[in-house]
């Protein structure tokens, strides 16, 4: 699941990584959290958008979508044709240790130093869903969902509007070059 994550990078790096035409503004903080302002990459650019889809059946906000259940679940099934990239270096994920402490994972790519989840925008209220997918083996131990971090070379093709529903479905799978850093006992 992903309910905090981090993007560190610099905006000369988030430019080259994802081949934009200008360095994005980037509000460094430590972590993300939802109903945070994030940047997000859509096919047309670098934009931000709020983290968390407010609806009328929760309230709580909905941050997360599962990749599964996106086409024939009404919120989300309106959404996937506004497809975006949410960058970020890691996100966290905690599991218990011994005397009802808890560790802080920082997750991230083994392959990129900065990753892009697969997202979905409510252009009407300019706010943000993560998809998530199954874990990998490797990580389930944490948590058995991770964010759905999309392989470089398809962020386009998740991007373009273009791309079918179908076809851009296939993309959201566990993505298995991933690491764990412990962070801290909490």
């Amino acid at each position: 699941m992903c309910s905090r994550y981090k993007l560190h990078s610099k905006p000369f790096e988030l430019k080259n990584r994802f081949n934009l035409k200008k360095e994005p503004i980037v509000h460094f903080k430590t972590e993300q959290y939802p109903s945070d302002q994030s940047l997000v990459i859509g096919f047309s650019g670098p934009k931000h958008s709020i983290w968390g889809l407010k609806v009328d059946w929760a309230s709580d906000l909905i941050i997360n979508a599962r990749a599964e259940t996106l086409t024939y679940k009404k919120t989300f099934a309106q959404l996937l044709m506004n497809r975006c990239l949410v960058p970020a270096t890691c996100y966290y994920e905690w599991a218990k240790i011994r005397n009802g402490k808890k560790s802080k994972y920082c997750v991230k790519a083994s392959d990129q130093k900065t990753m892009a989840f697969a997202g979905l925008i409510d252009n009407m209220s300019n706010r943000l869903v993560i998809i998530t997918c199954a874990s990998p083996t490797s990580i389930a131990h944490l948590h058995p969902r991770m964010p759905a971090i999309l392989d470089p070379s398809i962020e386009n093709d998740w991007l373009d509007y273009r791309t079918g529903i179908k076809s851009a479905l296939s993309f959201l799978r566990p993505y298995k070059k991933v690491e764990l850093i412990k962070q801290l006992a909490i």
